[in-house]
């Protein structure tokens, strides 16, 4: 689509030689916010090196863990999804409109809200094309099998967006003191096994799987079982599977039932 301010230009382009009132030839504060050109940088991301906007002014959100990474340091974050039950991200979604679920954005919220800048990851990419259609978008999802490097990666590559490099680096600095502090406690604690409880079911997660990959690739504590599975929500298993591991402790991670539902928007756009 053109921009506003080229079609008002083509309108008046013919008069242009004749008289006219000042208050034709004053050309609105948004078309020329319009046409300024905006600065940009390219930034890498799980689709690709993308150029995005340099500090971008109207910014939606579906990633909750990029929600967390920009609101830390101050990010304005105008539009994001339905709220979750997440204390330390209440206040950025009370501040935010939504726009939609994590899996299911609303095309017509988003487009009232038009965005400069959208960003996804995880679930919510699954409808990264329909959310492109709207703004600039990137895809921010992370490596399951190496979670921590990748999101530091993922931080690093925000705090570029958004001129945040020192206070990222801070935090990334934080946060490998954490790791080295709970690789030390880890070592001669035996084995672990890495669960997730839903209702009366329970999975358990391989190495390299999402849950379970910074647990004993970056804290080192050894698996009970090598045979375990990557699978996105886990291998299910029984409690008397549970009861012949034995490991020497559990990392218990309630998990929420990923809704069922196709990718794509709710409502529509004319």
């Amino acid at each position: 689509m053109k921009p506003r301010f080229y079609w008002a230009a083509c309108a008046v382009l013919p008069a242009a030689c004749s008289p006219e009132p000042a208050a034709e030839k004053t050309v609105s504060a948004a078309s020329q916010a319009a046409s300024t050109p905006v600065a940009t940088l390219t930034v890498p991301t799980a689709r690709g090196d993308a150029v995005v906007p340099k500090n971008p002014e109207r910014v939606a959100v579906y990633d909750w863990a990029a929600l967390d990474t920009l609101t830390e340091p101050g990010v304005n974050v105008g539009a994001t999804t339905a709220p979750v039950r997440v204390d330390y991200l209440q206040p950025a979604f009370d501040k935010a409109a939504t726009v939609g679920t994590l899996f299911e954005p609303d095309c017509e919220s988003l487009h009232r809200h038009n965005p400069q800048f959208v960003i996804t990851g995880g679930p919510g990419a699954e409808a990264y094309e329909q959310l492109a259609k709207n703004a600039t978008t990137i895809d921010l999802t992370v490596d399951n099998g190496n979670i921590r490097t990748s999101g530091e990666k993922q931080m690093e590559t925000l705090s570029r967006i958004f001129g945040k490099e020192a206070r990222v680096a801070e935090l990334n600095a934080q946060i490998d003191a954490l790791f080295a502090q709970k690789r030390e406690a880890a070592k001669g604690k035996g084995r672990g096994l890495v669960l997730s409880v839903t209702g009366n079911k329970v999975s358990a997660f391989g190495t390299q799987s999402r849950l379970a990959s910074w647990i004993h690739g970056d804290i080192g504590l050894p698996p009970v079982d090598e045979s375990l599975r990557n699978e996105g929500h886990g291998q299910p298993v029984s409690f008397e599977y549970i009861k012949e591991k034995t490991p020497a402790g559990f990392h218990h991670r309630p998990h929420r039932r990923h809704r069922a539902g196709r990718a794509g928007c709710r409502g529509s756009v004319g």
